[in-house]
């Protein structure tokens, strides 16, 4: 048996256990993807800080462009996994819904469409603040490049 038909068995077998267990369920891993969701979203913004208290004692404007620079790519490059792990979490609630028996997930009551409960703001933490962060960054970026400052 060849290494690589020796690791694809161990593959399948893990695959097989993983199946066979009913302690992980979709609940779960609807909160890990929240906590995984969570911290890299306060990741991004005590790094946002950071970068912006590094540029607000940077002397000169060339540093201070150096700094927003590096920043806005570092920036660019947090918000990836932050989407990925924000659609992955709308993926999971929407298997939830579809499953569930309960009315108010879904935001009825007596069959009749609830505006309050329906309208959602989780996809403000996974998409609206990432993106709003990286704006910000990037503007105040070109402001100092342009000696603004």
């Amino acid at each position: 048996m060849s290494d690589t038909e020796s690791r694809l068995a161990c593959l399948e077998k893990s695959v097989d256990d993983l199946t066979k267990r009913q302690d992980w369920t979709l609940s779960n891993e609807r909160a890990h993807i929240e906590s995984i969701l969570c911290q890299r979203v306060n990741f991004l913004l005590v790094f946002v800080g950071l970068v912006l208290a590094a540029a607000s004692q940077s002397k000169g404007y060339l540093f201070v462009g150096i700094v927003l620079t590096f920043g806005t790519i570092a920036i660019a490059i947090i918000a990836v996994p932050i989407f990925r792990a924000q659609h992955r979490l709308n993926i999971n609630i929407g298997m939830l819904e579809a499953t569930h028996v309960s009315n108010l997930i879904k935001g009825r009551a007596n069959g009749a469409p609830c505006r309050l409960i329906n309208s959602s703001r989780r996809n403000w933490v996974g998409y609206l603040l990432p993106i709003v962060c990286l704006i910000g960054m990037f503007t105040f970026m070109v402001l100092a490049w342009s000696k603004c400052f």
